[in-house]
């Protein structure tokens, strides 16, 4: 399997984004890497509304918060959008984390 996966990617039919074992795709979508934290997304709230976190603070969240932070395709007031979006979701939901691919889920 492992052999088949390295050709697909360098055929370019993979970016090895969303892949699953087992062949799902919900599964894929909603894996642990794909979902942020209601803690990262305070922390950057305060990262764009109060006051910057620091290299270390930054090194601390989650590697999906981190992605959101250095995405450079959106502004800062757009990022700031999306994160209140997010949080009223967790808490409509009542659970401390979001999946980023599927909300429902």
């Amino acid at each position: 399997m492992s052999f088949i996966l390295i050709v697909a990617n360098r055929i370019g039919l993979t970016d090895f984004e969303h892949i699953a074992i087992d062949g799902t795709i919900k599964n894929a979508y909603n894996s642990s890497f794909n979902i942020i934290k209601e803690k990262d997304i305070s922390l950057l709230i305060m990262h764009y509304m109060v006051e910057e976190l620091t290299k270390d603070e930054i090194k601390k969240i989650r590697r999906t918060a981190r992605k959101f932070l250095d995405d450079k395709s959106k502004t800062d007031e757009e990022k700031v959008e999306i994160l209140f979006y997010w949080w009223q979701l967790l808490d409509y939901s009542g659970q401390v984390s979001l999946a980023l691919n599927d909300h429902d889920a």
